[in-house]
């Protein structure tokens, strides 16, 4: 009887370990397979993370010679980072570096000075903007707006944009007046313009 009952536990028991050594085996090969896949994607999100850095408003305004002040500037403001990131379309009014060794003594010491980074800050934000606003975009809504189109900056300033002849014109809430000198330098997060005088000082 005790034989006969030893039997029928054997025969029970034995698809159950047998299903559970299957399931483990089928666990530990697919474990790798999740593994690889987390990597992969993990690798493709910091390529995109690199391209969008490399091909940003910031790297292209890198890469443009006349637009060396600006950068530095940028740099020192602690304004890259935000600016290299994908997320935001920037446009990026930037001016020459002879429009900034044009600023007057007064304004340089101000915002160069290391203690008043806010100052830099301020100024820089003066000339970026929320959204992608190329040369064709300007010109329609300079015309949209019965010649004159006014432009919220991230520095809380307004420039009115309109047209001299052929020329786009900025003017700050002082007066004083930019010409756009180069157009859309386009970026992966944005696009840059090159302006020919400091705004908002």
């Amino acid at each position: 009887m005790k034989s006969i009952l030893s039997y029928f536990l054997i025969a029970l028991l034995f698809p159950l370990l047998f299903s559970c050594k299957n399931e483990v085996k089928e666990n530990t090969e697919t474990a790798p397979v999740d593994s690889v896949a987390k990597i992969s994607e993990g690798k493709e999100l910091d390529a995109k993370r690199q391209k969008n850095i490399s091909s940003s408003v910031v790297s292209r305004a890198m890469m443009t010679p006349e637009l060396s002040r600006f950068v530095s500037s940028a740099i020192s403001a602690g304004l890259v980072d935000s600016l290299m990131q994908g997320g935001k379309m920037y446009t990026i009014f930037a001016p020459t570096n002879d429009a900034f060794d044009a600023m007057d003594s007064k304004t340089k010491e101000r915002v160069y000075n290391l203690a008043n980074v806010a100052s830099l800050k301020q100024l820089l934000k003066n000339h970026i903007v929320i959204g992608n606003l190329d040369s064709i975009n300007l010109v329609s809504s300079i015309r949209n707006h019965n010649g004159n189109f006014k432009i919220n900056t991230m520095g809380g300033t307004q420039l009115n944009a309109s047209r001299d002849g052929m020329d786009i014109i900025f003017t700050d809430a002082n007066g004083k007046k930019s010409k756009l000198v180069k157009s859309d330098i386009k970026a992966e997060n944005g696009i840059l313009h090159v302006i020919d005088a400091v705004m908002g000082e």
